[in-house]
């Protein structure tokens, strides 16, 4: 079905009129398929797709941009699913304060500053390997570049969070040699490299950049990034950031297995920062997942595919089949009749919400709706100390 047909089936029922005498028709039809999709979940609608790699212990996740609400029917390994791969949703607070403390895989839909994310925790991947946990000046690791303190207060991960200066000029880097080196020889290629870094006014931060490798000449430069793990624009506070390492350019001829070179470079709008913190630097193997949900997208261009929210041409495919498009008719026809008619208004607005409604009861006894819905874990096991031990064989 398109929209020419839906326009010529609803000039037939409004008694053969004009569809002429109705101002501006697509936007009626959007208007009726809000308001369906409110109130079913259609089964036409339901999408899967890649959500790409999902890490241990990183929680933030770009979201679909054409997700209905949270209607999210199930999260999933692409591969080698088990038992224990069933991600209930929770509530955004409940999600926080247990995230790292339960065996239970589960997800929240989580909306901030009207943008939408995902928040993901799952004890079922392994733990990756720390290259640095940068919150000490003593020990493994020599930084310069910079004058560097440790913030024991304001801190992502571990006892504190090195803390530095950036300088009105631009670029500027700072790095990090290793004394016992790192073996990340079975990453090579395959994994993220991800730390966590304070910002205290992003807007002055144009790209960071991420540097690793056996010495300084022999090692990969990741491309410049300007937006976090989950998609979005850095922000004040805390970011966290990851960088692909096949993604990366090689310099040198670096060794995997004895990576002891770090460095980190940043382009400003030549506005000088204070106190910028960096925090945990760990590399992640991670599991490729795929989310299937309902999709707030109705309609779709016919050359290409694309899903859309509203309508473009009437060339349009709907994304409905014949009982929903049925509802989707009715309902436009409902929001059509006041416009089309005057004196027969309130008796085709009864008729045609009777067989909307006769027809809504009929769907929703046919195709229920697979959302999963949010819920509270009541049934906890707090000890965050066993995660660091099990990986994904671990069966309970």
């Amino acid at each position: 079905m398109n929209i020419t047909t839906l326009k010529s089936e609803l000039a037939g029922i409004l008694h053969g009129t004009t569809i002429n005498k109705v101002t501006n028709l697509n936007g009626v039809i959007n208007r009726a398929g809000r308001k369906l999709l409110l109130d079913i979940d259609p089964v036409e609608t339901v999408r899967e797709i890649p959500l790409g790699p999902v890490y241990d212990s990183v929680y933030d996740y770009a979201c679909p941009t054409d997700l209905k609400g949270n209607g999210v029917i199930d999260i999933k390994p692409q591969i080698n699913r088990t038992l224990r791969d069933r991600y209930p949703q929770t509530y955004s607070q409940e999600f926080d304060i247990m995230k790292d403390y339960v065996f239970q895989p589960n997800y929240n839909v989580n909306n901030k500053n009207g943008i939408k994310t995902l928040r993901i925790d799952t004890p079922l991947i392994n733990t990756g390997i720390v290259l640095t946990e940068a919150d000490t000046l003593t020990g493994n690791d020599t930084w310069a570049g910079a004058t560097f303190t440790i913030d024991n207060v304001n801190y992502a991960s571990g006892s504190g969070a090195i803390t530095f200066d950036v300088p009105a000029s631009s670029p500027f880097g700072i790095t990090d040699v290793m004394t016992t080196p790192v073996d990340l020889s079975t990453h090579e290629n395959q994994s993220v490299i991800g730390f966590y870094i304070f910002l205290p006014t992003a807007a002055d931060i144009t790209s960071i950049q991420f540097g690793f490798g056996s010495s300084i000449v022999d090692g990969w430069i990741s491309p410049a990034i300007t937006l976090t793990n989950e998609g979005l624009a850095f922000t004040d506070g805390w970011n966290f950031l990851t960088f692909n390492w096949k993604n990366c350019s090689v310099t040198g001829t670096p060794v995997s297995s004895a990576i002891k070179y770090l460095a980190l470079i940043m382009v400003t709008n030549t506005t000088a920062q204070t106190a910028v913190k960096i925090n945990n630097f760990v590399s992640r193997l991670g599991q490729q997942m795929n989310i299937r949900y309902y999709s707030k997208y109705l309609f779709r261009d016919y050359l290409t595919n694309v899903f859309q929210e509203t309508i473009t041409s009437d060339s349009n495919i709907i994304n409905l089949d014949t009982e929903s498009y049925n509802l989707l008719l009715q309902q436009t026809a409902l929001q059509a009749v006041q416009q089309a008619f005057d004196g027969t208004a309130n008796t085709d607005t009864a008729f045609f919400q009777k067989q909307y409604d006769d027809s809504l009861k009929a769907y929703k006894g046919m195709y229920k709706s697979e959302k999963n819905k949010p819920k509270v874990q009541y049934y906890r096991k707090p000890s965050v100390s066993w995660r660091r031990f099990f990986g994904r064989g671990y069966n309970l």
